[in-house]
């Protein structure tokens, strides 16, 4: 079962981003020669007479179907080294069947999809992966071998070939003023006072995220944001970033003064 929930904000995850934005920069470096090459071929066969007319609406046929995404394919290959971003698609989604789509990690830390329909059967699973060669996402479905084009749409929406569209769940309900009296306060990594993380949450929901770099000097704030209440279990709750797009970290009281956060639940206690 695949658990929808959005990464910890910290400085791996700046790093991964950091890195996908050069891996796409540095394709597209080596793609523009070969983009530019094609122009100048267009525009040689153009010169040529009414025969050369003919050979460059061939041309151009040829480049549209060779440079533009399918919208899908058969036989994707997983690549570890090329992976989608996948925070951009981490939560459950709604279809406008009613069917539903989780996106997030398995009990094996994996990134994973899984489709259900209206009735609760599993139509689709399998990874999400970006395909260089079209500058496009797709996913993967393991149980055809077909690889899907997804696109995300002005207003948010989540459109994948022959799933359908799809729009984002809200997590949960607002926390209320007896929610907060349990989770107001400031936490400390593994309890220590000098510990390199450090959460605050304020009586009205609102959070930060505070960290020491390199575990040294003043904690600065790296995220903040609403609670909300996950209504899936009891003591479990949600820390929605109010400063980064599809990102959240889910949190489950341990007892009072004890708080797991994120998905791989960093303890912390709160400060007396």
């Amino acid at each position: 079962m695949v658990i929808p929930q959005g990464p910890p904000y910290n400085n791996s995850t700046v790093d991964f981003l950091i890195e996908e934005e050069c891996r796409m920069k540095k394709w597209k470096s080596k793609l523009f020669p070969v983009i530019t090459l094609a122009v100048c071929l267009g525009l040689a066969a153009c010169g040529g007479g009414a025969e050369s007319e003919g050979s460059s609406d061939d041309q151009e046929d040829y480049e549209e179907t060779e440079n533009s995404a399918p919208e899908s394919f058969e036989g994707m290959v997983k690549d570890p080294d090329i992976t989608a971003v996948y925070d951009m698609y981490w939560g459950t989604w709604i279809g406008e069947d009613d069917s539903e789509l989780i996106v997030g990690l398995n009990g094996s830390g994996e990134d994973r999809f899984e489709w259900y329909d209206e009735d609760d059967n599993l139509m689709a699973s399998g990874y999400i992966q970006l395909v260089p060669e079209y500058e496009a996402d797709y996913f993967y479905n393991e149980h055809d071998g077909w690889a899907h084009h997804v696109w995300r749409d002005e207003d948010g929406a989540l459109h994948i070939d022959s799933f359908g569209v799809f729009t984002k769940k809200p997590l949960g309900r607002d926390v209320s003023e007896s929610d907060c009296e349990e989770l107001a306060g400031v936490w400390f990594l593994d309890g220590e006072a000098d510990a390199a993380s450090v959460i605050e949450i304020e009586k009205d929901g609102s959070w930060s995220l505070s960290e020491r770099p390199d575990g040294d000097g003043d904690p600065a704030e790296v995220d903040s944001g609403i609670l909300q209440v996950n209504e899936r279990g009891d003591d479990q709750y949600f820390a929605v970033s109010e400063q980064f797009d599809d990102v959240f970290y889910p949190i489950t009281l341990a007892e009072p003064g004890a708080m797991y956060w994120g998905y791989t639940n960093k303890y912390y206690e709160r400060s007396e």
